[in-house]
């Protein structure tokens, strides 16, 4: 889940996926 998080450059949308 972090690294999806990461690879993204939308970090409020990855941090949303990631939750």
């Amino acid at each position: 889940i972090r690294l999806l998080t990461v690879i993204p450059p939308a970090t409020h949308r990855g941090r949303k996926l990631g939750s």
